[in-house]
């Protein structure tokens, strides 16, 4: 079976005639003995580091017949379809043994900022203590990328500085804004949200397999688009 996903509103009159047009030469394949498949996902990030991704469509895709693997039309199986509003909880314990040469001794001395804890290090300087604060509660706290919600605790709310969009409606019709790693892959973690566009390479990591396990899609801002890569950073 053939599918694609066309959006309930906001699908341009160029674009639903390209698909009635596609779907007729389909068929006219299908008569012939002739068969295509294709398949979409509709998982979205909505924002947190921590989501895996859930089904971002309230009333759900209209699934047609058609064109679902050629990119922009696939669905990323990560995208940002709305921004969140972090709830500024943050639950995590006070210091214990900070050394002289922390900056901090308790979370009340975190007062330059929202939500301030006193944060311990890690490795060498695990007990060295500083402050670190919620940077952001909604999207229209950030100038260029999204604005993150933390764990709760450790992770504060955070701007991201890189990308080109919030949302998928900074994209265009039909567009996703989905989360990109950095020339550092997964020890550097998402470092922004970019729009996907025609000329992508890739629109998923399943779609870098070939070049192992490591490897990741991620939108390369020298051309522009999305592509596969395996670069990581070891500290």
């Amino acid at each position: 079976m053939v599918r694609v996903l066309l959006y309930r509103a906001g699908m341009s009159t160029r674009f639903s005639a390209f698909v009635i047009s596609a779907l007729s030469c389909l068929g006219a394949i299908a008569a012939c003995g002739g068969s295509v498949q294709g398949t979409a996902d509709a998982a979205v990030d909505t924002g947190s580091v921590y989501d895996s991704g859930v089904d971002a469509f309230a009333d759900g895709p209209v699934i047609v017949d058609a064109l679902a693997d050629v990119s922009p039309v696939r669905i990323p199986k990560k995208h940002r379809l709305v921004s969140t509003t972090c709830d500024g909880v943050r639950t995590v314990a006070e210091p214990t043994n900070p050394i002289e040469a922390s900056s901090c001794k308790k979370h009340a001395d975190c007062t330059q900022g929202k939500n301030g804890r006193c944060m311990r290090g890690y490795g060498w300087s695990a007990n060295v203590y500083s402050c670190n604060y919620d940077i952001c509660q909604t999207d229209n706290d950030c100038k260029a990328g999204p604005c993150i919600c933390g764990d709760g605790a450790e992770a504060p709310d955070v701007c991201l500085a890189e990308g080109n969009c919030k949302v998928d409606a900074d994209c265009g019709s039909p567009g996703f804004c989905s989360p990109t790693f950095g020339s550092c892959g997964n020890y550097g973690g998402v470092i922004g949200y970019a729009c996907h566009t025609p000329k992508d390479e890739c629109i998923d990591d399943g779609d870098c397999a070939k070049m192992g396990t490591s490897a990741y899609c991620a939108f390369d801002p020298l051309v522009a688009s999305w592509k596969c890569s395996n670069s990581q950073c070891a500290g």
